[in-house]
Parts: C-alpha cells; structure tokens; sequence
C-alpha cells in the first residue's frame, strides 16, 4: 500500500543518486512492470514525462535491469525445486565453468551464491522428476570433486513473489 510509505533516505548506486521518487517508481513498477508513466504520475507528483526521464536513468544505472512477467509455475503444471548444496574448494574457474553449465540449462530459473550452510541454492522447473533426476546426476558427475552435501526441497504451491517488497521503498 503506497499510503504506508516513510520517509525514505536518498541512496546512491553506481554513481546514481536514487531518491523517494525513485524508489516510488521502482515499486510502481515491481508492481506491474507495464504500468504506464501516466498512471505513475499521481503517485510519485512528477509529470509523466519526468518519470521517463527517471527510468532511464534506473536503466542506465543498473537499478532497472529488465522487464519481465511473473509466471506461477505451479498453475502451469511445473515441478519446482530448490536445490542447495556446498563444496569444498571451489576454485574460480570452476565456479565460472559452474555457473556456465547451469545457465545452459533450460530447466534453470536461478541460481544463488549463498553465505551460511549451503554454498548455492538453484531454482529449477521441470515438468517431470526425470528432468530433475538428470539434472542433478548430470551436475553431480560434472563436479563431482567439487559437490559435498546437497540438500533438495520440493516446491509443491507457489503463493506469492514480490519483486518490490514495501521495505525497498520504506514501508513496515
């Protein structure tokens, strides 16, 4: 709800600073990436013009790196997974040649460089447990020397993503 918005400190992100309009922009936008710059307007109190502007800048910035749609995979009859695991030393080529490997694969929704127990978490879609079985012998026999302790969670029900929760913007 944009009404429980704070006061938010200006930031700076690459060279860029970002300030409450900004940041109301950037949840208009999580909100429904499609939102036009007029329906932006009355809440930021910028011309729709202005809001361009802004976003352009977002763009150049970095803060704003593309436009995308929000797909509930289990509506659409996917299995979803979460996959961590750790590994010993896992020298930077390696992890490169890992993160080339994974990005190949379709099936592929993201991955995470985590700190804590798990070294990386993998977000996959498949539409079987074929797909995710192959998927894991095939990383497995790939690292091999590398994969230690792995950890699978099965997504059975996705309830809700928020690409702009209201903290970014100071909310509760």
């Amino acid at each position: 709800d944009i009404g429980k918005i704070k006061t938010v400190k200006s930031k700076t992100v690459s060279n860029v600073k970002i300030d409450e309009q900004d940041l109301l922009i950037l949840h208009s936008l999580g909100k429904d990436a499609r939102v036009s710059t007029y329906k932006i307007s009355p809440v930021v109190k910028l011309s729709a013009d202005a809001i361009g502007l802004r976003i352009k800048k977002l763009e150049k910035a970095g803060v704003i790196e593309r436009y995308t749609c929000l797909l509930n995979f289990s509506n659409l009859d996917y299995l979803g997974f979460l996959f961590s695991f750790t590994m010993g030393s896992f020298p930077k080529n390696e992890e490169m040649r890992y993160f080339t490997f994974m990005s190949k694969n379709p099936y592929v929704l993201s991955i995470k460089k985590m700190l804590g127990k798990w070294d990386f978490k993998n977000y996959l879609i498949v539409k079987n447990m074929g797909d995710f079985h192959k998927i894991i012998k095939d990383l497995k026999r790939e690292f091999s020397e590398f994969v230690h302790d792995y950890q699978t969670l099965v997504i059975y029900k996705e309830h809700m993503f928020n690409p702009c929760p209201d903290v970014v913007i100071g909310g509760d």
